[in-house]
């Protein structure tokens, strides 16, 4: 029988597989305003246990910091699609954020994070994605893949 990978259970966002392939690496799923998203978590220099209370903490005020991090991708990608991707339909800054759906939240020990979103064909089919670091402000939207 092949060794199962180490697992991690935390009490409110549940079991976590490590990676094999990549050690501090832990695989989980969460909800995300009602979605279903992977929740990685990522042990550099810490504990995962330091990830994972992140991760806690920024589900717990899932609400606010997708607002926030809506305004950042408003800001910093809905220009750059407009002037550069924009083929057909003319959408608003809202109509064109709804299109993107939740896919993947990265947090790591130190509390920085990725979420990455699909960009429902924005950019043919790349990825958005969304860099902060928990208690500094920082904020970066890109688009990847």
């Amino acid at each position: 029988m092949a060794d199962q990978p180490p697992r991690y259970d935390h009490p409110d966002l549940g079991r976590f597989d490590e990676w094999s392939e990549v050690p501090g690496f832990w695989q989980g799923k969460a909800r995300w305003l009602g979605t279903l998203i992977d929740l990685d978590l990522q042990v550099h220099h810490g504990t995962v246990e330091q990830a994972a209370t992140h991760a806690a903490r920024l589900l717990n005020r899932a609400a606010e910091a997708d607002a926030e991090m809506a305004q950042e991708k408003a800001r910093d990608l809905y220009p750059v699609w407009q002037e550069n991707w924009h083929v057909g339909e003319d959408l608003s800054p809202q109509d064109w954020l709804a299109r993107q759906e939740p896919r993947t939240l990265s947090v790591h020990d130190d509390g920085a994070f990725e979420f990455y979103w699909s960009d429902g064909g924005l950019f043919l089919n790349h990825e958005v994605q969304v860099r902060w670091r928990e208690g500094t402000g920082y904020f970066d939207a890109t688009i990847v893949g």
